[in-house]
């Protein structure tokens, strides 16, 4: 999990730092690439911190948890357009945002709250103690050799990869 907000923190700052439309590119790749790492981690997790038969409960708990950020990410996104582009900004957080960012894109400004947010994280995790999670046979990967049986058969059983 360490890696994999390490990861988002990375791809947030690089585009915060960096806004333009290339590292944009990379930064979501990166990040990307983080939250897929997240996706795989938190489901053994929440089964062996919260328990097998709570499973189910703190799975929709978690699901709560994004629809309710993707609730409230249209109105902070309109509170920080609204502040950072009055003059003169009249919030403390939304003047110390609008000093970072660069070249008039205050959209960006989203980064640096997303920085900010992987940080504690990051924090959060390096302070709690986690419980080690031992994957069942069926969460377990399978070898290289299984991916390469898979690609060689391709879509659908069939063994070319033409539609």
């Amino acid at each position: 999990m360490l890696i994999a907000f390490t990861l988002n923190l990375i791809g947030a700052l690089l585009f915060a730092f960096i806004p333009q439309y290339g590292m944009a590119l990379a930064s979501l790749f990166i990040i990307g690439i983080g939250m897929a790492m997240l996706q795989v981690i938190i489901n053994p997790l929440m089964r062996v911190a919260g328990g097998e038969e709570n499973f189910a409960f703190f799975s929709v708990m978690g699901q709560l948890v994004f629809g309710l950020a993707s609730f409230i990410s249209p109105f902070i996104f309109t509170y920080l357009m609204r502040e950072l582009t009055e003059q003169p900004v009249t919030h403390s957080i939304a003047g110390l945002l609008g000093e970072l960012v660069q070249n008039g894109l205050h959209w960006t400004a989203l980064y640096w709250i997303f920085s900010l947010i992987f940080l504690i994280m990051l924090v959060l995790l390096a302070i709690i103690r986690i419980p080690k999670v031992e994957l069942k046979e069926d969460e377990k990967s399978g070898a290289a050799s299984a991916y390469r049986e898979l690609l060689q058969k391709g879509m659908f059983g069939c063994s070319s990869w033409a539609l």
